[in-house]
């Protein structure tokens, strides 16, 4: 009931006086099955195996005299097959407001302000168990085809349950930049953030700086069409990323390089080699992964009215474990997928991928396969759509199993 209360809350702040125009989004999903962390991180770590349910709603206003909002409400439950002090429940609302102080043909300035509330919430281990607030006022300057400036003050608190020893108050600067050069066909990219944490805390980071930088350029020549790399590095929160049920700070690093070539007019491929480097302050987890893949891309068919394409991806990838060698793996990747698009009608798409993992500790060698159906269809301003994966773990010393995983959505337009 109190969440219940506190999405109504939320609710009420977003300007009421809009939802008269008709100008909202409503959407939303409910997905459940099995799968493992290794379809969550590069690194993988242990691949601990859990089943989830996440349920989600969206309201987003489409602008208003200036004004747009975005509502959401996520609600993810997880259990652990082994790792029973990892079972947790997470309820996360989002209200994002923007307003455009100026707009004309060229050039805009927009401010933001994006409020998160999330409580999670531990079954076998309620010292883990916190409340979470994220307030942040952003400001955006955009130059149509020229730049974009972006930059945000805000204030990130963790209240834990259990014991205030571990409570964490963090206020932090982001500053971002985009500029675009040669007729856009050079682009550029950097930004920059800083946690502060108001305390000194046991085991953790109280400054945490984040940089990050990145280029992509076109080319006239087809057999190279397009450059990019991009990079990474600072110190990080494992419980700010998205799908982590850790809660560790560590130093990372990350590189990022790919090149797009068309082969022909309908025939593209691309090469792309990316490296991170985790090192942990409290954790044996440190890991260096790396991975080169390349896809082929083929248009069979394109006109006004319906797409279809095929996609052929190859990938080869190492992860070291300096601590835990019983982790580090080599694996092989092998996908296929055909994907059919009508368009304002429906979409289709099925992959076949195998994943063959060749570990240190040979005892946890094992063969994945995955079998991928996606279907979208458009019934006048309703969208639906279902996405549907099936995997079978091989394993070599181990008993196989099956992992489902079901989604199905909606998106509607008022």
């Amino acid at each position: 009931m109190r969440k219940f209360f506190i999405f109504v809350f939320i609710f009420c702040l977003s300007p009421s006086w809009v939802f008269a125009q008709d100008q909202y989004v409503l959407s939303g999903f409910i997905s459940q099955g099995k799968k493992s962390t290794a379809e969550d991180f590069l690194e993988e770590k242990s691949d601990e195996e859990y089943r989830f349910s996440k349920y989600s709603l969206n309201l987003k206003d489409k602008g208003f005299k200036g004004f747009k909002f975005d509502l959401g409400y996520l609600v993810t439950r997880k259990d652990y097959s082994e790792e029973d002090v990892l079972d947790n429940r997470s309820y996360s609302l989002n209200n994002n407001w923007e307003y455009y102080l100026r707009k004309d043909k060229e050039q805009s300035l927009k401010f933001k302000f994006e409020l998160t509330h999330q409580q999670k919430r531990y079954p076998n281990s309620a010292i883990r168990e916190y409340d979470r607030l994220r307030i942040a006022p952003v400001l955006r300057l955009e130059r149509k085809d020229l730049y974009v400036l972006e930059g945000a003050l805000g204030i990130n608190d963790y209240n834990f349950l259990e014991t205030g020893d571990k409570d964490q108050t963090k206020f932090f600067t982001r500053l971002s930049g985009k500029r675009f050069l040669l007729d856009k066909k050079l682009f550029l990219s950097s930004g920059y953030k800083v946690n502060h944490e108001r305390r000194e805390t046991l085991n953790r980071q109280r400054s945490q700086h984040n940089v990050d930088g990145g280029l992509e350029y076109k080319f006239d020549n087809f057999w190279l069409y397009k450059f990019s790399l991009r990079a990474f590095w600072g110190e990080r929160d494992s419980k700010e990323e998205e799908e982590s049920d850790d809660d560790f700070d560590y130093r990372y690093k990350s590189y990022i390089v790919k090149t797009t070539h068309k082969l022909r007019e309908k025939i593209q491929t691309s090469f792309k080699y990316c490296f991170q480097k985790k090192d942990y302050f409290s954790a044996d987890l440190d890991s260096s992964v790396y991975y080169v893949e390349n896809r082929l891309n083929y248009e069979l068919l394109e006109d006004k009215v319906q797409r279809l394409s095929l996609l052929f991806i190859a990938l080869h990838k190492e992860a070291d474990y300096s601590l835990k060698r019983e982790n580090e793996y080599k694996k092989e990747t092998a996908e296929f997928k055909v994907a059919y698009n009508r368009k304002g009608n429906y979409k289709f798409s099925g992959a076949v991928r195998g994943d063959f993992y060749d570990y240190f500790a040979s005892f946890k060698d094992k063969r994945v396969y995955y079998g991928l159906v996606y279907v979208e269809k458009c019934i006048g301003e309703l969208l639906v759509f279902g996405d549907f994966q099936y995997k079978y773990n091989n394993y070599k010393q181990q008993n196989n199993n099956e992992h489902l995983v079901l989604k199905v959505g909606f998106k509607g337009k008022y």
